[in-house]
């Protein structure tokens, strides 16, 4: 369960940045952080890595 939680914490600390840094004059994206994202995190749950959470 603690791979889960650290990728679930890193994933966080991510979009913390990413939304402080959106519209600024680097290319940051709100957008295109939260397709990626929840394209990854389908995938990771659909390859049955958070089971542990729904047993």
């Amino acid at each position: 369960m603690w791979p889960q939680i650290i990728y679930l914490l890193f994933v966080g600390f991510a979009l913390g940045i990413t939304i402080m840094a959106h519209g600024e004059r680097r290319t940051v994206s709100l957008g295109h952080f939260l397709v990626i994202h929840a394209f990854v995190l389908s995938l990771l749950y659909w390859g049955g890595f958070f089971d542990c959470f729904f047993k």
